[in-house]
């Protein structure tokens, strides 16, 4: 190959590899900037859902806000005016209570002074006419010995224990020693009372038997109609009228809210969501659209710079490949190697890279 053949193959090789050079930043560059545009979109994307998602919120709350303090509001009415109501049934019923047993009430308290006149007449003392001094002197029912019984526990077992541990000297004999002192009073006590009450005055103390007998059934009788009377669920008998017509008419104001509410949010979902979304997306529509159309013509842009790459770069290597070494693949090592032959320094191209690697 002649001189200026060369000259003129490694000129054409230089213009080749500046082509490529030039594609290779072309790529570098496109794709640079199709991800900055890439970000660029997304961001825009996110702020349009940001903004669609912040109005439906705040039309949301406006919604809440126009009703949900005037249902709670009536709700604590409701509430409220079921607390009254049920204090005024209460205090209807104790009323009705005392009504009812106004007679039986009455009659306890006409025995009462009968008993107590009974036993004064007889000499006998007024603890006498208790329920207390016949639960523990002369037990009869079920609740007289209970009594006896649990008066005989703190007597002979908590108290003893009490005092034992009271006192600073332990052991047995302490032990043993309170049992002695309190038997002795408790046994005597009970045995001087007995004897100054039950065992000298039988009758009376059976009479007064009778007394209590009767203040019981009266009593029973209460008890009977005060749980009856809780237990009727008829308040016909109670003037409640006012209470329910204001409980009607709070559960009507709540009713009535709560449907508006329901039909607000209804309209909002089917809607005003629409319509707020529609509206911020048409706000940015043509922004988007444009970056849209940008980054897919960016993208088809980067695809032909890298397809016109590789063919320049196949080309480069079919053409030159064989007769440029690696090495001189640059335009600088290939204007060295010009200058080498335009300077008649090599005839040819190899000797051209020979002469250069001596230098």
């Amino acid at each position: 190959m002649e001189v200026q053949e060369s000259i003129q193959l490694l000129t054409e090789a230089k213009t080749l590899l500046h082509e490529t050079g030039v594609l290779k930043e072309k790529s570098t560059y496109l794709t640079k900037e199709s991800k900055t545009l890439e970000k660029d979109l997304r961001a825009i994307k996110k702020l349009v859902e940001d903004t669609i998602q912040e109005k439906l919120k705040a039309a949301q709350d406006k919604i809440n806000e126009t009703y949900d303090g005037d249902i709670a509001s009536a709700s604590a009415s409701i509430k409220t005016e079921k607390a009254n109501r049920e204090k005024a049934l209460e205090a209807g019923k104790k009323e009705r209570i005392a009504k009812e047993t106004e007679g039986l009430h009455a009659q306890i308290k006409e025995v009462n002074e009968q008993a107590k006149a009974f036993f004064k007449e007889k000499g006998l003392p007024s603890f006498c006419n208790s329920d207390f001094f016949y639960s523990i002197f002369s037990p009869k029912t079920a609740k007289d010995f209970g009594i006896f019984v649990l008066c005989f526990a703190i007597v002979f077992a908590l108290l003893p224990f009490c005092i034992y541990n009271l006192i600073p000297a332990k052991g047995a004999l302490p032990i043993i020693l309170i049992y002695i002192i309190l038997i002795v009073i408790f046994a005597g006590l009970y045995i001087f009372v007995s004897e100054k009450t039950k065992m000298t005055h039988p009758t009376e103390i059976q009479t007064g038997r009778s007394y209590r007998n009767a203040i019981a059934d009266c009593k029973k009788k209460i008890k009977q109609i005060e749980t009856s009377i809780a237990k009727d669920d008829n308040e016909s008998y109670y003037d409640l009228s006012a209470y329910d017509t204001a409980l009607e008419q709070f559960k009507a104001t709540l009713a009535d809210l709560t449907n508006k509410k329901e039909a607000a949010v209804a309209e909002f979902e089917n809607v005003t969501r629409g319509q707020i979304t529609q509206e911020i997306k048409d706000q940015y529509h043509d922004k988007i659209d444009a970056m849209e159309r940008d980054f897919a013509q960016m993208k088809v842009d980067i695809s032909n710079a890298k397809d016109d790459l590789n063919k320049k770069e196949l080309a480069f290597r079919d053409n030159y490949g064989k007769t440029i070494e690696k090495a001189y693949w640059k335009e600088d090592a290939l204007d060295k190697l010009i200058e080498i032959l335009k300077n008649g320094d090599a005839s040819d191209i190899a000797e051209a890279q020979t002469v250069y690697k001596a230098k």
